[in-house]
C-alpha cells in the first residue's frame, strides 16, 4: 500500500470515530514519516493493531463474535447503501487498490458490499476510487448504520 494512503486512511479513521485500524505488515506500507504527515497526526491518535497472518487473526476476531465486512465489486456483492444495521462489532476489510480483497479471505468474511457506481455516461472512464477515499465512504456508512448498543 501506498503511504500516503495508509496515512490518509489512519487520518479518517480516527477522524470518524472507529476503534482501531488492523494493519497487514507485509501487505502495507511501513509506518514512517510519510504515513506520519499523511495522517495529520492520527498515526499517534489512532489505535493500531498489527498482523502478518490476517487469516488467522480474522477467524480469531470471528470467533469472538466479530462480523467481518469485504469490499468486493460484484455481482454477488451487497450495495453498501442496502446494507442492514450492523448488531455486532465489526471489522472492515479493504482490498489493495490493484489487486482488490485476496481471494483467500472472501469466503472469510460475513458480507460482501461494494459502492455502486455513477450510471453517467462517461462513468466506465473512472471505474474505481482511490483505496483511502473507498475506505473513507465504506467507514462512515458502516459507522452510521451501527446499533446504539454496539
Amino acid at each position: 500500500m501506498d503511504p500516503q494512503n495508509l496515512g490518509s486512511i489512519l487520518r479518517t479513521a480516527y477522524f470518524l470515530g472507529t476503534d482501531g485500524v488492523l494493519l497487514c505488515t507485509r501487505d502495507s506500507a511501513p509506518l514512517s514519516s510519510t504515513v506520519a504527515k499523511a495522517s495529520s497526526g492520527a498515526l499517534e491518535l489512532v489505535t493500531l493493531y498489527e498482523t502478518t497472518a490476517p487469516l488467522k487473526t480474522l477467524l480469531a476476531c470471528q470467533a469472538q463474535g466479530w462480523q467481518i465486512i469485504g469490499t468486493l465489486l460484484s455481482n454477488t456483492s451487497t450495495p453498501l447503501s442496502a446494507l442492514p444495521s450492523l448488531t455486532r462489532p465489526t471489522i472492515l476489510v479493504m482490498g489493495s487498490e490493484g489487486e482488490g480483497l485476496r481471494s483467500s479471505l472472501i469466503p472469510l468474511c460475513d458480507t460482501l458490499v461494494h459502492l455502486p457506481q455513477a450510471t453517467a455516461a462517461n462513468a466506465t472512464l473512472v471505474d474505481s476510487l482511490n483505496v483511502s477515499v473507498a475506505t473513507g465512504i465504506f467507514l462512515q456508512q458502516l459507522l452510521n448504520s451501527r446499533t446504539t448498543d454496539q
